[in-house]
């Protein structure tokens, strides 16, 4: 990622795949993320619960450019297509915090419960992707891979740390059934060094 190496707590498995994977396009395809524009993980007792932020506390959502892109009016016209066009591959997987109230434009969030087979769908659709010469994210606009909105070969350029289960969860109002459920900080780090989002050594 243009010499960036980000470090963010997410959870482990399917939705690190997803939220690594919209970081990742919106990145290329909106703006260069540079250190201290990404945050995940949070203590539950740093985030209102039942808002949509709560799912940091789980390790189901991202912050890219928590400060400045905290509110309305943090992207410009064509920026806000670009990722209205990221929510769209993402098949209503992905919320984002634009279309909320108040509005933070920062915040990505899985928006389906943990056994939604759409998560699982998707996630394995980008894994698929990112293997393939040609796809994944950060495909140019002129890549017929384009017309399926999603990008080019695979980066490994984000180190992730995993969010476990355990304990349980702020309220989820996106969703219904089981619940994410962390319970601490993540203990552990994992690093991704080639091949799709969540690949470790």
């Amino acid at each position: 990622m243009a010499g960036a190496g980000l470090t963010v707590p997410v959870w482990i498995g399917d939705v690190e795949t997803v939220l690594l994977h919209v970081v990742r396009r919106f990145h290329y395809e909106v703006e260069e993320l540079h250190a201290g524009d990404l945050t995940g993980w949070r203590p539950a007792g740093e985030v209102r619960r039942h808002r949509p932020e709560s799912n940091l506390a789980s390790g189901t959502a991202v912050r890219i450019r928590p400060g400045i892109g905290a509110t309305r009016g943090t992207l410009f016209p064509l920026q806000i297509d670009t990722v209205r066009a990221i929510l769209a591959d993402c098949d209503g997987v992905v919320r984002w915090g634009g279309d909320d109230e108040p509005v933070d434009e920062s915040l990505f969030s899985i928006a389906v419960g943990p056994l939604d087979p759409r998560l699982a769908a998707l996630a394995a659709r980008i894994r698929e992707r990112n293997a393939t010469p040609g796809e994944g994210a950060g495909v140019t606009a002129a890549s017929p891979a384009r017309g399926r909105a999603c990008g080019s070969k695979p980066h490994a350029l984000f180190f992730t740390r995993p969010v476990r289960p355990g304990g349980p969860a702020p309220g989820r109002s996106a969703s219904a059934g089981p619940r994410w459920c962390p319970r601490r900080s993540p203990g552990s780090s994992s690093r991704a060094t080639s091949g799709p989002p969540g690949t470790r050594s």
